[in-house]
C-alpha cells in the first residue's frame, strides 16, 4: 500500500500566541524592512525566496491571507492590522517569503527570540504542498540556529474556513528531525498544542567548528 508523504506542517506558535489570538533565511544582515532576494534559490517557475525583518504591506495582507485560509477558523485574523500588531511585539524577528514571478506568497516561515529562546512559525500554501518548500525552509532556518521551538496543533477537531478538518503537522515535523513532546502541552479555550523542537546535534556542531 502506497502511503503519501507528510505535508509541509503549518505551525502554530507559543502559548502567549495561542492566548493573543484567542486565539532559513540565508545569514546576511538585512536592515529593518528591506527585503532581499536569494539568487542562489530561485527554482523552476521563478520561485524566489525573499528574506526580510519587516513584512511590506503586500506581503503582509498575502500572508494575513493564507493564515486564514490555511489555520482552523477559531485563530482567524479579522483584519491584518491584528497580525501587523502581533508581529511588532516579536523580538529579534526575521521572516522568509517565497514568491512566484507574480509576487504571489506561497509560503511564509519567521522566527523570533522569545525567553532566550529561538522560536519560529511556518505556514505553506496547501495548494503548494509537496513541492518541497516547507523542507527547504526547515533546511535554511537548521542553517542558522542552533535549536528552533514551536507549538503544534495535534488534533483534527478544529475546521478551516473551506469546511475541511485542519491536518495536524506532526509527522512532517518528526521526518524533518524534530522532538514532539505530547506532555508538554499548551490547551487554551481556542486551541490544543504540544511542544516540538530541534537542537542541532552537538557532535555536528563539534565536527564543524573543528573544520571537519
Amino acid at each position: 500500500m502506497r502511503i503519501a508523504a507528510p505535508k509541509a506542517g503549518n505551525l502554530f506558535l507559543t502559548q502567549e500566541d495561542a492566548i493573543w489570538f484567542s486565539t532559513s533565511m540565508p545569514t546576511m544582515k538585512l536592515s529593518l524592512g528591506k527585503s532581499m532576494t536569494d539568487k542562489k534559490s530561485k527554482i523552476k517557475g521563478q520561485i524566489k525566496y525573499l528574506t526580510t525583518s519587516k513584512l511590506s504591506e503586500s506581503q503582509l495582507s498575502q500572508v494575513c491571507r493564507l493564515w486564514n485560509k490555511e489555520y482552523p477558523i477559531d485563530v482567524h485574523h479579522k483584519r491584518k492590522e491584528d497580525l501587523e500588531q502581533y508581529l511588532s511585539g516579536l523580538a529579534k524577528p526575521n521572516h522568509t517569503i517565497i514568491e512566484d514571478g507574480d509576487g504571489k506568497v506561497k509560503a511564509w516561515f519567521f522566527d523570533f527570540m522569545r525567553n532566550k529562546e529561538r522560536w519560529f512559525g511556518m505556514i505553506v500554501d496547501s495548494t503548494h504542498q509537496g513541492k518541497g518548500y516547507g523542507r527547504e525552509l526547515i533546511k535554511r532556518a537548521k542553517n542558522n540556529y542552533s535549536e528552533l521551538n514551536g507549538w503544534i496543533i495535534n488534533s483534527k477537531e478544529y475546521l478551516k474556513e473551506n469546511g475541511g478538518k485542519y491536518e495536524p503537522p506532526t509527522e512532517f515535523y518528526r521526518k524533518m528531525g524534530f522532538d514532539i513532546f505530547p506532555d508538554q502541552k499548551f490547551d487554551s479555550k481556542v486551541l490544543k498544542t504540544i511542544k516540538i523542537k530541534w537542537r542541532k546535534n552537538m557532535a555536528t556542531t563539534m565536527a564543524t567548528s573543528n573544520g571537519g
